[in-house]
């Protein structure tokens, strides 16, 4: 029998389905320590819980994002974008999964001054974009950052909006101009 969680955890699109009640506690238990050391901003021994946990529940998108993004955070850049890779795989509708990996990429592109990291970010927010069938909220204000559109006071509401949990309230990013040089894919949202 399958057990489904109340909850869907970050990085997930669809509650977590698991075989037993047992099953569901262990992973609950396993789940709230390493978030627990996460929030305490203990970095290290939550990788080491999430990477325990990986080993256990190689297929769950929350437990490898997490390593992504501590992977990405500590500037272990190759195996975050792996991490972060498989999360997408698995959850390919999760808004958050599709940004976490977007930002690696984009760090990877700075970090080793190479820009196929950055065509694969843009790859990436295509690929989100284009699946859900609507541009997202935080990818609205990344389209505005990139075509100039994106105030100081905008950015700061944004990034106040994120802290507090209300980032989803928001519209998402409808152009107010059009520049000469457009990324094709945002082109497909102004018909």
């Amino acid at each position: 029998m399958s057990v489904k969680s109340s909850k869907i955890p970050p990085f997930m699109t669809e509650p977590l389905e698991l075989e037993s009640q047992e099953e569901m506690k262990r992973f609950s238990d396993a789940y709230g320590e390493a978030c627990s050391l996460y929030a305490q901003e203990d970095w290290p021994a939550a990788l080491q819980a999430y990477l325990r946990m990986d080993e256990e529940y190689p297929y769950v998108p929350c437990i490898l994002g997490f390593v992504g993004v501590l992977y990405r955070d500590f500037g272990r850049l190759e195996e975050s974008i792996g991490y972060l890779k498989r999360t997408v795989d698995l959850s390919p509708d999760s808004e958050l999964a599709s940004i976490a990996l977007y930002h690696t990429l984009r760090k990877a592109s700075f970090h080793f001054q190479d820009r196929k990291y950055g065509d694969l970010a843009l790859e990436e927010a295509e690929r989100f974009i284009m699946s859900t069938g609507k541009p997202s909220v935080s990818y609205g204000y990344i389209l505005r950052d990139m075509n100039g559109e994106l105030s100081d006071e905008d950015f700061q509401a944004h990034m106040e909006n994120i802290n507090n949990g209300t980032a989803h309230l928001e519209k998402p990013f409808v152009s107010r101009r059009l520049p000469l040089e457009r990324w094709e894919w945002d082109k497909k949202f102004e018909e």
